[in-house]
């Protein structure tokens, strides 16, 4: 994504690079005419670009500038809606965006047809779906029963150290805070091993060691999670907002809640996200 922005000339000699064919080679200096990784401006870079295109094509693909600006997380876009008719055709957001040098790849959805018009090289997998989830913004999302999973591998370890433990907790990749409870029990863990002054290779003494084999070898049940993505009802008219907070010596934490109501009287109440 990065190198399809051109960088304005005057800023050029701001990018340069030195480069030796081989050892005996003359130095060569060379100007980065494009967006450049790592640079501290290339995030914020690519955003505004893309922004200004919605702008620009806001009048004739007025859904494409939408999804564009609101359901775009750098080089990702995650969208939807609660019908097929309301869904924002993916050929128009392609078409959009293919016109400035983007291209567009790896769509996945719940609805076949919403992709069938598509490409096959288009497609993350081929249009019967496959049955492993797909990765959507490093979540696991299973598009077959449109719901999160996670993915825990356990090691056959039988001997840990406390650089082991840590490097398994950090494993458990949970930015929305879905298995927070799991992952604050691991935490909590990890302070015990501080307060024992454990070295970093050392192997943790039997009484620990029995309580983290015993949490460890649960932590395959995760695998078994689906966690619905959608945390709304059809035809949703109104949205309430929870949100708690608790502390106690041992760990804090915060959780946020949805409830909806549809036209029909039902409420459903889902777990937004936490943080501990």
């Amino acid at each position: 994504m990065y190198r399809q922005i051109l960088v304005d000339p005057n800023q050029r000699d701001l990018q340069r690079i030195m480069w030796k064919s081989s050892a005996d080679a003359p130095v060569k200096t060379y100007k980065l005419a494009t967006v450049t990784y790592g640079t501290v401006s290339a995030p914020f870079l690519a955003t505004r670009n893309l922004r200004a295109l919605a702008d620009e094509e806001k009048a004739e693909f007025p859904d494409a500038a939408d999804v564009i600006c609101n359901d775009s997380y750098m080089d990702d876009i995650l969208s939807g809606e609660s019908t097929l008719e309301g869904a924002k055709t993916p050929n128009q957001i392609i078409s959009t965006i293919t016109e400035r040098g983007f291209e567009l790849h790896k769509w996945v959805s719940n609805s076949p047809e919403l992709l069938k018009d598509l490409s096959a090289s288009s497609y993350v997998f081929d249009k019967e779906f496959q049955d492993a989830p797909v990765k959507t913004l490093g979540m696991l999302w299973d598009p077959k029963v449109y719901c999160l999973t996670y993915k825990v591998k356990i090691s056959d370890k039988v001997n840990f150290s406390k650089r082991d433990v840590l490097s398994e907790i950090a494993r458990l990749y949970d930015p929305l805070g879905l298995i927070g409870p799991i992952v604050t029990n691991a935490k909590i863990f990890i302070q015990e091993l501080w307060k024992i002054k454990l070295d970093w290779c050392e192997q943790l003494p039997p009484d620990a060691m029995e309580e983290w084999m015993n949490f460890y070898q649960k932590l395959a049940k995760v695998n078994n999670f689906k966690i619905p993505r959608c945390i709304l009802l059809p035809a949703t008219i109104r949205i309430e907002i929870h949100g708690f907070s608790d502390a106690s010596e041992r760990a804090y934490a915060a959780v946020v809640y949805i409830k909806c109501f549809n036209e029909s009287g039902q409420s459903q109440t889902r777990l937004l996200c936490s943080k501990s």
